[in-house]
């Protein structure tokens, strides 16, 4: 009887043992954990914010009656500061609805004017329509797009009225 009871201990205590024995002979499973720091943002100058460029006012529509013509560039900024300094380079990409005869940088014009649109572009001649991307590189924590923008009439012969154009940007940082 105490052979049983000998031997019925130990095949309890091998029942007990055996699901662990069988965690010890899996396989290996590699786990790879992953991540990625970014940059964080700058702030957006005050004098940045809600822009409205004036690309005048008493524009004769005789100054534009030949195709190809535009009138004088307009300068602009679009300034970042106080960028921290793990923040190296920023990335703006412009949005907006883009000119039927030239997306590459130009916008569709919203006012009454006929035949004419609003382009867009670094003062370096960098197109800047739509889902076009700027690159800037962060010195002294801050960073300064330099535009430009004007009328432009790809057919001539504009129709008088206003000229409106829209045109929202976003950074993205690193």
């Amino acid at each position: 009887m105490n052979n049983k009871i000998k031997t019925m201990r130990s095949i309890i205590g091998y029942c007990l043992l055996l699901p662990f024995i069988q965690c010890w002979g899996g396989d290996n499973v590699p786990v790879h954990v992953t991540g990625a720091v970014t940059g964080s943002p700058c702030t957006i100058s005050n004098d940045s914010v809600q822009q409205t460029i004036d690309l005048g006012h008493d524009i004769s529509n005789l100054s534009l009656k030949n195709p190809g013509s535009s009138t004088d560039w307009v300068t602009f900024n679009i300034n970042l500061e106080a960028c921290p300094e793990a923040t190296k380079t920023v990335f703006m990409s412009a949005h907006g609805t883009s000119d039927d005869d030239n997306p590459a940088d130009m916008y569709k014009n919203t006012g009454d004017a006929t035949n004419v649109a609003v382009q867009v572009q670094s003062q370096t001649g960098e197109a800047l329509g739509d889902g076009k991307t700027l690159k800037g590189t962060i010195i002294n924590n801050a960073y300064s797009y330099k535009l430009r923008a004007r009328i432009y009439t790809q057919k001539g012969k504009p129709g008088p009225g206003e000229v409106s154009a829209s045109m929202t940007v976003t950074f993205e940082y690193q």
